[in-house]
């Protein structure tokens, strides 16, 4: 290799790390060899990643020879280019010093300092959202490593680990008694059934889910706003960012009718019986409301129009309250009917339950209601919320259209409404009249 050349080069992990001692392994990313006058020739990692085409190239061929042409390769000698100019140039002023600096090792801040920039730079609103993400990524890197997230370097968020985890959690649905470590195993032995990626199944919207949000730690937005310096010090992270997700079901199947007959006559039963349960049923399934905003709801935001009582959801920094998309989102209202007019009548604090404590009130709604919705319809429907606010949806759309739909679910655009909140079929009625 001349001097002020580099070359592309695969670099294979020492042998003993290979799962079959027959089968070689190779780092993630573009190894770069440099060559510079008076210094000798030297590899170093270039971070970019390596696409799977060139990482099956044989052994003892070079990918970068036998596959010149392909896109992986672009980023790689991009940097290699850029990094040769800066030690040239160096070079060529005599700063010795800096060149040394150049040539050192430069380490990748740990998980664990992430996750501490990430929670520190995010506004105490969306705390809570912030711990989801980071909760999310560290279940990938540990279920995916077996070693605990936060000691180990942001450089194992590859394209390999995002993939190597899609297969275990695809591969758990099928095998429910095996543990993290056993399924980490199979993979490891290649024991583990190949990753589906053009076949939509049950679980694959929850692996897209963990996923996003896992990525929103060490995306764009988060190094422009809220990781500060430290977002300048993190590798691209290519891959584990631009990673296609897998295919999901889209929509939701239409309920049978004797299924949508046990939903009302359920709802009659909490009318009778168990009236908060009834509300905040009666809120989600007749009004449309998002499970949050029915939580939210206080005796406040009940105003008379028209001699009307009528609920008005819209942003409320007063009650610490955000609508979904808030920047985009308008103020919703929603005549209330006279059942529900006796039950919040004289109610200043919380709509729903509001003798309960929040951790109360957030089980009522989410374990407790969702539990008996789902001995009705049955485990194949995952989100029973988003049950009952199709039943509004597709009752709205039936009635005056996708558009006025839209509106009364707060959906920004009314495709979404068309492709995920209406069924054509109607069988699904207005849940609560």
């Amino acid at each position: 290799m001349k001097i002020g050349d580099y070359s592309l080069r695969r670099q294979p992990k020492p042998r003993s790390r290979w799962a079959d001692p027959h089968r070689p392994e190779y780092y993630p990313a573009w190894t770069v060899r440099l060559q510079l006058p008076a210094r000798p020739r030297r590899d170093v990692s270039s971070k970019v990643p390596i696409c799977e085409l060139c990482l099956a190239v044989p052994q003892k061929m070079n990918p970068a020879k036998e596959r010149p042409r392909c896109r992986c390769q672009g980023p790689a000698r991009k940097w290699a280019d850029e990094r040769l100019r800066a030690e040239g140039r160096l070079w060529r002023e005599g700063r010795v010093d800096a060149l040394r600096g150049l040539g050192e090792r430069s380490t990748s801040p740990s998980i664990g300092a992430l996750f501490d920039a990430y929670e520190g730079g995010m506004p105490a609103r969306m705390q809570a959202g912030a711990r989801r993400n980071m909760a999310a990524l560290a279940a990938i890197v540990e279920q995916t490593t077996g070693k605990a997230a936060r000691p180990q370097s942001v450089d194992v968020l590859t394209k390999r680990l995002a993939l190597d985890w899609m297969q275990i959690r695809q591969a758990a649905r099928d095998l429910p008694g095996r543990t993290d470590r056993e399924l980490r195993a199979m993979l490891a032995a290649g024991d583990l059934q190949a990753l589906q990626t053009d076949v939509p199944l049950a679980g694959n919207a929850t692996i897209n889910s963990m996923l996003t949000k896992a990525r929103a730690v060490v995306g764009r937005k988060a190094r422009t706003y809220y990781l500060g310096d430290l977002g300048d010090r993190l590798p691209p992270l290519t891959g584990f960012l631009q990673l296609s997700r897998l295919p999901a079901k889209v929509g939701h199947q239409a309920l049978p009718e004797e299924t949508a007959a046990a939903l009302v006559a359920l709802g009659e039963r909490w009318k009778k019986s168990e009236p908060e349960k009834w509300l905040a049923f009666a809120m989600m399934a007749g009004m449309g409301l998002r499970p949050s905003e029915a939580l939210a709801a206080r005796g406040h935001w009940l105003e008379e129009i028209d001699g009307q009582p009528v609920l008005v959801v819209k942003n409320r920094p007063e009650d610490g309250f955000w609508l979904k998309a808030r920047a985009k989102a308008r103020a919703r209202r929603y005549a209330v009917p006279p059942a529900m007019q006796a039950l919040v009548r004289g109610r200043e604090g919380f709509l729903v339950a509001p003798g309960l404590s929040k951790t109360g009130r957030s089980n009522l709604v989410y374990r407790t209601m969702s539990g008996e919705i789902r001995k009705v319809v049955g485990d194949d429907v995952k989100d029973t919320n988003y049950l009952l606010r199709k039943a509004a949806g597709s009752a709205e759309y039936t009635e005056k259209g996708k558009e006025a739909a839209a509106a009364r679910l707060g959906h920004a655009s009314s495709d979404t409404t068309e492709r995920h909140y209406a069924d054509y079929d109607a069988v699904l009625p207005c849940l609560v009249g």
